[in-house]
């Protein structure tokens, strides 16, 4: 006979809520009637491995916490529906979570490169700014000698004359 786990789990932690005594050998199927041996002790693997049950000293098996609220949320199936979905919806949160971490991080290298291009160019900026500087220093000595040199030129030859007046007094 082929058996559904899931609605197995389902019919026996509610029979076993209904009735006092169960032991790890008296699992029901669907149709009342007791599984056999192998498919009880992988039923009661089952069972234990997801924290519903526990056998007591006695071997008699009693339900536990989980189990209860599983029994009150609806069943084991309807909790397992509710658990894949739950998945489901983290593991979008998750991939929505990666996609703008990766954005994010995409917008920061970009930042990182444009802040990089800024420096290069504010280097770029100081240097030819001190060319510049050096430039117009040099520019400004020229004005500033030529400017004299004019002065001293232009007072010689409009008085040229008184000049070399002068200087015959002197030479003779």
């Amino acid at each position: 006979m082929n058996y559904n786990f899931n609605e197995l789990i389902d019919f026996n932690i509610n029979q076993l809520n209904k009735t006092s005594v169960v032991y790890k050998l008296e699992f029901r199927g669907l149709d009342q009637k007791i599984l056999c041996e192998e498919i009880c002790l992988a039923l009661f693997n089952k069972l234990v491995s997801e924290s519903l049950i526990d056998e007591d000293y006695n071997g008699k098996i009693y339900l536990l916490s989980k189990a209860l609220e599983i029994i009150n949320y609806g069943g084991w199936i309807k909790y397992l529906t509710e658990a894949e979905k739950h998945t489901r919806v983290i593991t979008e949160k998750n991939n929505i979570k990666e996609s703008l971490e990766i954005k994010n991080l995409k917008l920061q290298n970009e930042n990182f490169e444009y802040s990089k291009t800024l420096r290069i160019k504010e280097d770029e900026i100081r240097t030819l700014t001190g060319f510049n500087l050096k430039l117009q220093n040099r520019q400004l000595a020229r004005y500033i000698f030529y400017s004299i040199f004019s002065f001293i030129s232009g007072v010689l030859l409009t008085n040229l004359t008184h000049v070399l007046d002068l200087f015959r007094k002197l030479t003779q």
